[in-house]
């Protein structure tokens, strides 16, 4: 094994010359290594909270994602069936082509008459 890796925990921070992104993660592990025990336990439960942290987010930008195209979908039907419905289509022939429940196109058309 050469000197390198022996000495990474040496340093204060990384000197100007070996500043580089290879290198950036070598000088992180080894200042890790170089933990107390305590620093060691903060760590791991700081980086534990982070990756929680990160899950919850990503998790709720999916949900958030997929719950605003089902109501862009549901909207969509709905101004179908104003446009239908101002066009002259009876509820029934409305719920016929396009497929909704029958009860569905008159809670639109009603929502849309109180408007």
């Amino acid at each position: 094994m050469g000197v390198f890796p022996q000495k990474l925990g040496k340093f204060d921070s990384i000197p100007q010359i070996l500043n580089e992104p290879l290198l950036s993660k070598p000088f992180g592990v080894a200042e890790v290594a170089n933990f107390t025990k305590q620093q060691r336990e903060d760590y791991e439960k700081s980086r534990l909270s982070y990756i929680g942290l990160k899950e919850v987010t990503t998790t709720a930008k999916e949900e958030g994602f997929e719950q605003g195209i089902e109501q862009g979908i549901e909207q969509g039907k709905s101004e179908m069936v104003i446009s239908a419905f101002i066009r002259g289509n009876s509820p029934q022939q409305i719920s016929s082509f396009l497929g909704i429940s029958l009860e569905k196109v008159q809670q639109i058309i009603e929502a849309y008459k109180t408007k």
